[in-house]
């Protein structure tokens, strides 16, 4: 996480939240916008508060860059179910447990010009409160593409 980390997290669950906090958003959009994600994938992506109910790794035919697999995750919102899929991708770290819960995600294009960098901000399902860093897991990912069902 580039931004929105474990310490941001924490800090930004004290009340009133700090100037440090809100800017730290403000950064990150504009990060995302400068390096071309569209709006509307930032948009979809966002599962703020959905639980991880299942998540499954179909091999996919790869391009050179992305010689993973395909990565499903299928999340319980609040209001609704959602099926994402990260296609041709490598999570670069621990996947996280069914049941975590998702709070906030990073959106990048590639470095390679090709494809995503995604990092997810989720929350073991054995957190305590108040939140300790231990609880919180960060994830990366990725990928040629995401696909939503």
């Amino acid at each position: 996480m580039r931004y929105l980390d474990k310490n941001w997290y924490i800090k930004s669950q004290k009340y009133p939240p700090d100037d440090e906090t809100y800017e730290a958003v403000k950064a990150l959009n504009e990060a995302e916008i400068k390096s071309g994600v569209p709006e509307e994938l930032r948009r979809d992506l966002c599962f703020h508060d959905g639980k991880i109910i299942s998540e499954e790794t179909v091999q996919s035919g790869a391009e050179p860059i992305f010689s993973g697999s395909d990565y499903t995750l299928q999340i319980q919102c609040p209001y609704r179910q959602e099926t994402v899929t990260f296609r041709d991708a490598i999570v670069k770290t621990e996947r996280p447990p069914v049941g975590s819960e998702w709070l906030y995600e990073e959106i990048y294009r590639h470095k390679s010009g090709k494809g995503y960098e995604i990092h997810i901000l989720l929350e073991s399902p054995e957190c305590r409160v108040p939140v300790l860093a231990s609880d919180l897991i960060e994830m990366k990912i990725v990928c040629r593409d995401i696909a939503f069902d």
